[in-house]
């Protein structure tokens, strides 16, 4: 197996950090269907998608298993692996420069930035809380999937434990999402990138104007062929619910919050005093229609 990247230089990697349910798939095939990007899809996932033992992955349908990109990773060190499919990739198509990883995770994201073989342009795509309340509301049906999440975030926040292990299920939710974004947003911070930060409600609605903001702060120029996303190959992974429109390159605004979540609910969100700061800090603003950019440049 070959681990010298054709070219000079370290191996360009856009790596998205989100919350699950954030939009991240849409950012990364929006992202991947440049013609020098190659979207890859959840990377950190890759030994769990190809584990012969697992028989289903939920909502998301992996490629890791069949595609030559990913034959054999698992026999490298995870420090070779992007210069490994790079060098695939480039065999194929010598336009690509760039890897498109989707793995959100801010872990996964924080090891890449530390492997000086790779460039690593960290893009922190944020989702309404009210969105993520609705979606875990549902998601965490019974008294063990609860605890579990309570337990899981006091851990990461010893100061608020006792409030993460004793509050309302509404509030809990609310601080998982204050928490985990705002891990995101000390990465970026950290490494220089700051500036990269999208809302899922403007991917949706203004697609063109996000692109053309955010493409020259990782290195390359906006191409409006990006929005038809469904016309490029996506590697890795992609999810199973989203394939009708993916391959139509649909871009539509999922805003069911609006009706699934009670007033009380949106309540709690919209008059949280350290949810707003974050969003100050952030220059967003939660509108009647999701969590948007003051302005885009």
């Amino acid at each position: 197996m070959s681990s010298t990247v054709s070219g000079n230089g370290p191996v360009r990697v856009i790596v998205i950090v989100a919350l699950p349910h954030s939009g991240s798939h849409l950012l990364s095939q929006l992202l991947g269907s440049h013609d020098q990007c190659l979207s890859i899809g959840e990377l950190h996932n890759y030994n769990k998608h190809t584990d012969t033992r697992r028989t289903t992955s939920g909502n998301v349908i992996s490629g890791y298993r069949d595609d030559t990109l990913f034959q054999d990773l698992n026999r490298l060190p995870v420090e070779r692996w992007h210069a490994e499919i790079l060098n695939r990739a480039r065999a194929g198509n010598p336009l690509v420069t760039t890897l498109v990883d989707n793995s959100k995770r801010v872990g996964w994201c924080a090891s890449l930035l530390a492997n000086p073989a790779l460039d690593v342009h960290p893009v922190h795509l944020i989702r309404d809380p009210r969105a993520l309340m609705r979606y875990w509301m549902l998601s965490y049906d019974s008294p063990r999937k609860i605890r579990r999440q309570r337990i899981r975030h006091a851990r990461m926040r010893p100061l608020q434990a006792l409030n993460l292990l004793r509050c309302p299920p509404r509030e809990l939710y609310l601080r998982k999402w204050l928490i985990r974004n705002e891990q995101a947003t000390a990465l970026l911070r950290d490494s220089g990138r700051s500036a990269n930060v999208v809302s899922y409600h403007d991917l949706a609605v203004c697609p063109d104007t996000v692109l053309r903001s955010l493409m020259p702060r990782l290195g390359l120029d906006y191409q409006e062929s990006q929005l038809r996303y469904g016309e490029t190959v996506h590697h890795g992974t992609l999810k199973r619910d989203y394939q009708d429109a993916s391959a139509s390159s649909a871009i539509r605004l999922d805003v069911r919050w609006q009706t699934d979540l009670d007033a009380n609910d949106i309540r709690s969100v919209t008059e949280d005093a350290r949810v707003r700061t974050y969003l100050e800090s952030l220059s967003l603003d939660l509108s009647d229609n999701g969590l948007a950019a003051r302005t885009l440049s």
